[in-house]
């Protein structure tokens, strides 16, 4: 079985163990959350399907972008000043890393920016950013295995990758992540059909994965699936330009 596949069957299996505290409800205040119902629609494009998780920064839902038909994850930031400028600080370094000039394969070990907007909202203005939708981080996708964990062909799979994709930003974009943990390196979901698919392949990809993120499958995990793991490095939120430390 492709485990990309089982990456998208064990998402929900993961989120209790990892996502079990919530945001605080008093920080849904002017300067803080934008409050987001299921079903809203962002920017007149992005409906929101369901919550993939939250920071001290932002919030995050699973959206399904109304004019492709494919599925994103919207970054939804504080609108507080410093949190504003940590969002365009971020825009800034996504729009390096995901942008036409970087044309080098190593490209795609990183998260890809795919839109961008502000929302005006009763708490302020807010900047969103759209993302690729990718699964689980590795330190939830670690919990399903416990003893003795992931296999050493797996693991030397995510470090080459993860270290392909510093490479890139280091080398190419000039960018220092300066946050590498388990936590920010997220695992590649199975291949969305192309826009507009004919047919009811998309339909079939989207209500799959609503089941598979929304619902508790109950998948089972199997190391051997593991063995053509793709991971992307996530959050460049911390992340600063190498001139920064330049003499």
């Amino acid at each position: 079985m492709d485990c990309r596949l089982e990456t998208v069957r064990s998402y929900k299996h993961l989120e209790p163990d990892c996502t079990e505290e919530h945001e605080d409800p008093k920080d849904y205040c002017y300067g803080g959350y934008h409050p987001v119902q299921l079903g809203d629609e962002f920017n007149k494009r992005y409906k929101v399907l369901s919550k993939l998780g939250w920071g001290y920064f932002s919030t995050v839902w699973l959206c399904i972008d109304l004019r492709s038909g494919r599925h994103v994850a919207v970054k939804v930031l504080k609108s507080g000043a410093g949190f504003t400028q940590a969002g365009q600080d971020e825009l800034k370094l996504l729009r390096c890393a995901s942008g036409p000039t970087a044309r080098n394969p190593l490209k795609e070990r990183i998260v890809h920016l795919l839109d961008e907007f502000k929302i005006a909202g009763v708490n302020g203005i807010h900047i969103c950013l759209v993302l690729e939708l990718l699964g689980p981080d590795l330190s939830c996708w670690q919990m399903c295995f416990g003893n003795p964990g992931l296999s050493l062909n797996c693991v030397k799979r995510v470090v080459t990758q993860v270290l392909e994709g510093l490479d890139y930003l280091h080398t190419h974009c000039k960018i220092i992540h300066t946050d590498i943990k388990p936590e920010n390196i997220l695992l590649c979901l199975a291949p969305q059909p192309p826009p507009h698919t004919a047919g009811g392949a998309l339909a079939t990809y989207s209500s799959t994965l609503k089941e598979t993120i929304m619902k508790d499958p109950g998948a089972s995990v199997n190391p051997g699936t593991l063995e053509n793991i793709r991971v992307k490095i996530a959050d460049l939120g911390s992340s600063c330009w190498v001139v920064r430390y330049t003499v």
